[in-house]
């Protein structure tokens, strides 16, 4: 009997245990900080659709304490809708005809083409007639081209061309008819939506004779509709309340319309007034701002126009109180900073920026609430920032900046440095140097740049410090290449840092300075007169005037006709034409200018549709232009289209917009029309386009390429074979977009189906811009010698469906990386071969796996590499597979993930620019949505948003990761929907416990009942 008490004891022991246990659940997350969760909200009316991840908020939703959310007071119809079915999407027309069946007769045919995110040039041609179009449309903006057409044999045609001719709908009407055809095309995707009274054309829809209608072959197609800025609530003088556990969150207020300008001003928290800036139909803003709740809600007043597209609320634990505590100048240099410690935090890292830097840097991790950089400078500004690292389920944002200056006031900065010359032994690898001493210097800075001094415009821009030194002299053992480095020092004290001294060059590069020529002997000369320009050949005056292009076009006019040697013609002095008037080059002509032709623009903008260019040279052979100098904004600084022998000596282009050098054969893409091109040395700048391009080109060499902010590529070849190239120097090229110092695309390097090595670059030098290196589009047959490249804005290099490249040698550096990549509609990536590379703070990342992809001898100095094969491949530096090309059709074999270069734009136009047009205007991997904007290759969404690779966000600065807009392109956050914070794990945990132990004792109750009931029988 005592035992069966007993036995009660403990099983009710158990069973209370095992209640306690899962009620403890209550009890532990009473004791840890309120789950704060994101919440987002998208603005529009009651039907209108709603993004995916936000809650529905329209004009009609009052704030309620039981829902939490709402306006302080409900305006009905204040929402609209302004999405455009018609406008959202379209085919990539360009190199494609499209035909419709009618009945003999005449017709009405209206173009609607344009893009919401991309620049956009529609050039056409129905029934075989004369080009029309041609006109360029910025993101946001559509053309609408209204024309017509006489069917004679059953068909209509309309050929499209251009960069890229995104063609939204074709309407075609009957004329003269009671009862007029009308046919209504919308022309989009397989699964957007159609236009009501519209027929669906999308990119896989051909022309064949049941159907009456369709294009000559399957295109290319965008849906570039976003469910969150197609509608909105006017809420102007209205606020917006959301109940929020107490803390500090992000905000952000998208706010915008595709019809209507707009402004809005907001309030939060009864804070200063923010906002305010003008937006244009189809522009939006998205303003961000932090705040504290001290009182469970949150309150968004709103002023002005205030279209609100959406609001997200954003919780983020957030430092407000770091202070510079103590500062110490010399020799031991440090700065110590401080701050408020924070419950929620088990950590803080701490980030500095130098004056001068894009990004911060982190320099330590503590879990005190104090820190000590004991490696500043003297003489720079430093900007501290810190983070606090938590396990709980919320965002991180860096905290209030702190800046110091290491310099003593009361100190005079030294005297530059003087008597900078090189020792006696440079060698590839080495290069030593010294200079004089400095009185009162402690220490001194050596700083090496690439560029020489007049090479582009701030040459301190390109300094890189490499080294400190208290001697007198420094040996740089960093060399990756056989051309030229140039060396500067600064001396430092307390004080601060000297000017730099006098630069000096190492390796420097052997020119063969031209010769004046004995202009005397040339066959007609234009010079520039107190009164204009006069242009004489021999003694005989062709040309008395005003006009500078006159007098030029009439001395080259005044030249023998149809001669069979070359006669010269120079330009002394400098004026302006018009963007209009191209100097036009016949066979057998030198034209050399020594002076400077500016270009007054037409203000069209630039476009592949127009021809016009400072100098032209068309259907010629045998003409050089030894020298030329052009600024302004030309639409092309030269052009030469289909030609052979043709050399262009000293061309310096500083514009202003426009592309500077193209050279192509377009007019007729099965032969080679361009071969024998010599470029000596180009200096490039300010285009709104590309530096250097050519397309269709048998047979190119090319000197030095300097090309200095270029809107795209300083130097782009497409469809290009036989190509040499020495040098190309990008600083800036490209920026904000994925273009790159240089870039093959459009199937160059192509002989015959394959990719033997017939395109040879000695070096590829690139600072900051868009990329460094870009091959793409069935490109290939390349050997790259040496690279250099540096902290550009996005990849390093991207290697994307591309054949037989080597890249022998050189140095990466900076956070965005080597990256091999495929799309999955074209043949993988193969044959790749990547060896004696340094990797500096960078990554190399191949996804999907490429065929027969090697990397050998890669160092990796703060580094990853994530590949599918390396140190194999064969030894003879060409790489594998050398001359073959894909001709299988292959995709891809293993899989592809987003923002592996596998979604739609990311540089490839429709078919691959193999019909008329070029398909290498902006949109060609470059605008949101086409490849480089937020969303590299995808369009907002994809992974590649702000936050996923560039600055704070992305392992490089303060937030690492996790700021709004990571790895989503829609602003959404870096919410983590599969991890469970650290209250819900614990929950979980003890209700794991008790349901064990309530089992557990079930069994032994069940038990125990069992045997006392045989023994009571």
């Amino acid at each position: 009997m005592k035992k069966r008490k007993q036995l009660s004891i403990f099983m009710v022991f158990v069973i209370i245990f095992s209640l306690f246990s899962t009620s403890g659940i209550a009890a532990v997350a009473a004791t840890n900080e309120e789950e704060r969760p994101q919440l987002s909200f998208d603005f529009g009316t009651e039907t209108s659709s709603v993004a995916g991840g936000f809650t529905k908020v329209s004009d009609l939703t009052k704030y309620t304490s039981d829902q939490g959310y709402g306006f302080e007071e409900v305006n009905e119809g204040n929402a609209e809708d302004q999405g455009d079915d018609l406008r959202r999407d379209f085919v990539l027309a360009s190199g494609h005809t499209f035909m419709v069946d009618l009945p003999n007769g005449d017709y009405d045919v209206v173009i609607i083409t344009g893009s919401n995110w991309d620049f956009n040039t529609t050039s056409y041609r129905i029934q075989g007639g004369e080009d029309q179009g041609g006109y360029p449309t910025n993101g946001g903006h559509f053309r609408t081209y209204e024309d017509t057409a006489t069917v004679t044999d059953g068909q209509l045609t309309i050929e499209f061309w251009d960069a890229w001719a995104r063609i939204n709908a074709i309407e075609i009407t009957e004329q003269d008819s009671d009862e007029p055809l009308a046919f209504k095309f919308d022309l989009g995707t397989e699964t957007s939506p159609i236009a009501e009274g519209y027929t669906k054309v999308s990119e896989t829809t051909v022309y064949d004779s049941d159907l009456g209608y369709g294009l000559d072959s399957v295109a290319g197609s965008r849906d570039q509709a976003n469910n969150l800025t197609r509608d909105f609530v006017t809420a102007g003088d209205n606020s917006f309340k959301a109940d929020v556990p107490n803390g500090h969150y992000k905000v952000l207020i998208t706010t915008g319309a595709e019809w209507d300008e707009n402004t809005t001003s907001y309030s939060i928290q009864d804070s200063e007034v923010k906002g305010g800036e003008v937006t244009a139909p189809r522009q939006y803003i998205t303003y961000d701002d932090n705040v504290e709740v001290t009182d469970g809600q949150l309150v968004i007043q709103f002023f002005d126009d205030s279209r609100i597209n959406a609001v997200e609320i954003i919780p983020i634990l957030m430092i407000t109180s770091l202070e510079v505590s103590e500062v110490v100048l010399g020799q031991d240099s440090y700065v110590h900073l401080t701050w408020d410690s924070m419950e929620e935090a088990h950590s803080y890292e701490v980030f500095r920026r130098a004056e001068g830097q894009d990004r911060f840097t982190s320099i330590g991790e503590t879990s005190e609430s104090s820190f000590k950089d004991e490696a500043p400078e003297l003489g720079y500004t430093y900007t501290y920032v810190v983070t606090p690292k938590t396990d709980l389920n919320v965002d991180t944002e860096p905290s209030n900046e702190v800046t110091v200056t290491m310099v003593d006031e009361d100190v005079s900065a030294p005297n530059r440095p003087q008597g900078l010359e090189l020792g006696e032994v440079v060698e590839e690898e080495k290069v030593t140097f010294s200079w004089d001493e400095v009185d009162e210097a402690e220490r001194y800075y050596v700083y090496r740049t690439r560029f020489q001094q007049d090479q582009i415009p701030h040459v301190e821009d390109s300094y890189e410090l490499i080294g400190m030194t208290s001697e007198l002299a420094f040996t740089d053992e960093d060399i990756y290449s056989t051309n030229p480095y140039y060396y500067a020092v600064k001396a430092v004290n307390a004080g601060g840092i000297s000017e730099s001294s006098e630069m000096i060059v190492a390796q420097e590069r052997e020119t063969q300075s031209r010769e004046t020529p004995d202009y005397d002997s040339y066959d007609a000369q234009v010079f520039q007169t107190d009164d204009g320009w006069e242009a004489v050949n021999g003694e005989e005056v062709v040309y008395s005037g005003d006009n500078m292009y006159e007098a030029m076009q009439a001395a080259v006019d005044s030249l023998t006709p149809e001669r069979t040697t070359q006669e010269k013609v120079v330009v002394h002095g400098s004026g302006t034409i018009q963007g209009d008037q191209s100097v036009e080059l016949p066979s057998h002509t030198l034209f050399e200018v020594n002076g400077t032709i500016h270009v007054e623009g037409t203000g069209d903008g630039f476009s592949y549709g127009y021809q016009d260019a400072a100098v032209r040279v068309m259907h010629a052979e045998n003409v050089s232009i030894p020298k030329l100098s052009v600024t302004g904004t030309p639409n092309f600084g030269i052009f030469v289209r289909t030609s052979e022998n043709v050399h262009l000596g000293d061309i310096d282009l500083r514009l202003d917009g426009g592309l500077g050098i193209r050279i192509d054969s377009r007019d007729d893409d099965s032969v080679y029309g361009v071969r024998d091109v010599q470029i000596d040395n180009v200096y490039v700048s300010g285009t709104s386009d590309h530096g250097v391009e050519t397309y269709g080109v048998d047979g190119i060499k090319i000197g030095v390429v300097t090309a200095v902010d270029t809107g795209y590529a300083g130097v782009l070849l497409n469809d290009t074979i036989n190509a040499e190239v020495d040098t190309v120097y990008g600083f800036g090229a490209g920026t904000g977009t994925g273009y790159a110092a240089f870039r093959m695309a459009n199937r160059n390097g192509n002989i015959d189906d394959e990719y033997s090595k017939n395109v040879f670059v000695n070096e590829v030098v690139a600072r900051g811009g868009g990329r460094g290196i870009f091959s793409v589009s069935r490109s290939g047959g390349a050997v790259i010698e040496r690279v250099d490249i540096k902290n550009t804005g996005n990849n390093a290099m991207l290697i994307e469906n591309s054949f037989s490249i080597t890249i022998n040698g050189g140095i990466v550096e900076g956070s965005s990386g080597i990256r091999i990549a495929a799309r999955a509609d074209m043949p993988n990536t193969r044959d790749i071969l990547m060896q004696d590379l340094t990797m500096r703070d960078s990554s190399i990342l191949e996804s999907p796996c490429g065929e027969d992809v090697f990397f050998r001898n890669i160092t990796l100095e703060n580094s990853t590499m994530e590949v599918c094969q390396e140190d194999e491949g064969p030894g003879d530096g060409e790489g594998p597979g050398d001359g073959e090309g894909p001709g299988d059709g292959e995709g891809p074999g293993d899989g592809e993930g987003p923002g592996d270069g596998e979604g739609p734009g990311d540089g490839e136009g429709p078919g691959d620019g193999e019909g008329p047009g070029d398909g290498e205007g902006p949109g060609d991997g470059e605008g949101p949505g086409d490849g480089e904007g937020p969303g590299d290759g995808e369009g907002p969404g994809d992974g590649e948003g702000p936050g996923d690779g560039e600055g704070p966000g992305d392992g490089e600065g303060p937030g690492d990761g996790e700021g709004p807009g990571d790895g989503d392109g829609t602003g959404k956050g870096a919410s983590d929907g599969d991890a469970l914070p650290q209250t819900a794990t614990s929950m979980f945990n003890y209700l794991l416990m008790g349901i064990f132990l309530l089992v557990f004792g079930g069994i032994l109750f069940i038990g125990y009942r069992r045997q006392h009931s045989v023994k009571s029988r």
